[in-house]
């Protein structure tokens, strides 16, 4: 099996299972797993820090079931009750907004479920990272949000960006395309004296 670990760096990988750790090799954006036993439980090192534990098994379960209800990217995100929702979710960025998040709906996570979010821009990978979506701890509930994101600042270029989210066997789950523009967004505020919140002129902007 191969799993998917797209990277911009030449970072030492290593993987251990049943007190063996030995190198892996990469082929492309892909490792090579041979040779681990489908049932038996492995740890995935990243220049000697553990990112993350799991089994082929599991990975091919979560493969064949996890499958994405929506979508986005967003302003920010906000949690209910251990459930996260997008905020003003958006496809063009200013560079007076804080940050640029991405909000993922899931069901069929059966299985802690790693992920690999990468973001490119103008069609270069600039970053990629992994990140596990916890399993529910109602064994009943399969339904997951999550959300990854990164603060703007005058270093992050503008222009055309692509973000996505991959299962780690390299299935894309979702891709979204989004704009950081070089001016700053516009806020009005309506001519109402009661009236304390801003709003956003947003989407309409080319």
């Amino acid at each position: 099996m191969y799993l998917f670990f797209p990277s911009i760096e030449d970072n030492e990988l290593e993987v251990s299972w049943d007190n063996k750790k030995k190198k892996i090799n990469r082929n492309g954006d892909f490792l090579d797993l041979t040779g681990i036993p489908p049932t038996q439980s492995f740890t995935l090192y990243c220049s000697g820090n553990a990112l993350l534990t799991t089994s082929i098994k599991k990975l091919i379960h979560l493969e064949k079931n996890v499958k994405l209800i929506r979508g986005t990217t967003c302003l920010d995100v906000w949690m209910k009750q251990d459930t996260l929702y997008p905020v003003r979710p958006t496809s063009t960025f200013y560079i007076n907004d804080s940050q640029i998040c991405l909000f993922a709906e899931l069901i069929g996570v059966q299985h802690d479920c790693p992920v690999i979010v990468t973001w490119h821009h103008e069609g270069v990978l600039v970053h990629g990272s992994m990140a596990t979506i916890p399993v529910s701890k109602d064994l009943h509930q399969f339904h997951r949000t999550y959300a990854a994101g990164f603060y703007l600042n005058p270093e992050v270029s503008t222009g055309q960006w692509m973000v996505t989210l991959h299962l780690v066997t390299g299935r894309e789950l979702f891709q979204q395309k989004f704009q950081i523009l070089d001016r700053e967004r516009l806020y009005y505020r309506p001519y109402n004296e009661n009236y304390t919140r801003g709003r956003i002129f947003d989407e309409r902007v080319e």
